[in-house]
């Protein structure tokens, strides 16, 4: 930025120095080419080679920096990182996890007059296999019936979790033993990562996620389809407004 400013400084001081030598001379005749002429000739006070120079700089100094054996794992996105990292004077970081590693847990799920926590964790999941494991609901009851049953609550409000969210997962490498092979989640939110692996904890997991549709695997193995009405993504405005 320092150096587009005085390449506008010196851009300006050409100008008014070719004007005040035309000036000094008179403006009879084509003094506009006099101009010019002395705009040519103070030219040279513009480094334009330092500027290729420090750009070239850049790319070495971003080279070498993802390179730094002491650093693994760095990845230079921006050219413009060492000047950057030179203008640093403090260091100020968040709760979101900047520079820690940010893990968000499930801690508990409150339905009505029903609360289940870390202790009754167990609990949820065994009605969320109930729940499938019973297809048809009991003759002789109705559906009004059916959904007032802590059953039928359980599962879905861990359905409803392994829905809304804006998470893909990633299937894991072919070449990797099957007995290490491990689905991982990806989003922009760590607190919609925290919803999947706690819904697939409690049977119903995320198991494939296209542009319509995102497919759920039960506790007894069945996928469940579901078509996409609807994506909100994830933006700073929504964040603060889960805050």
């Amino acid at each position: 930025m320092e150096i587009n400013r005085l390449t506008k400084v010196l851009f300006v001081a050409t100008m008014i120095l070719s004007f005040v030598l035309v000036s000094l001379r008179g403006f009879d005749g084509v003094w506009y080419r006099y101009f010019i002429r002395f705009v040519l000739l103070f030219s040279y006070i513009i480094p334009l080679s330092l500027r290729v120079n420090l750009d070239m700089g850049k790319i070495v100094y971003s080279w070498m920096m993802s390179r730094d054996g002491e650093i693994p794992g760095t990845v230079v996105r921006s050219s413009t990182i060492p000047e950057e990292l030179g203008r640093i004077v403090y260091l100020l970081t968040d709760k979101t996890g900047t520079l820690t590693q940010n893990e968000m847990v499930f801690k508990k799920l409150h339905l009505g007059t029903v609360s289940y926590g870390f202790e009754s964790f167990e609990e949820l999941a065994t009605l969320v296999h109930q729940y499938r494991s019973n297809e048809n609901p009991p003759r002789g009851r109705t559906l009004s019936k059916v959904k007032k049953t802590a059953i039928y609550c359980a599962f879905e409000a861990v359905k409803a979790c392994a829905l809304c969210h804006n998470v893909t997962p990633v299937e894991p490498d072919e070449t990797m033993p099957s007995e290490h092979a491990v689905v991982t989640y990806q989003a922009s939110s760590p607190d919609e990562i925290a919803l999947v692996q706690w819904t697939e904890k409690m049977g119903v997991a995320l198991a494939k996620r296209d542009l319509t549709s995102i497919q759920l695997r039960g506790p007894d193995g069945k996928f469940l389809v579901f078509d996409m009405l609807q994506v909100f993504p994830f933006t700073s405005q929504r964040r603060s407004e889960e805050r």
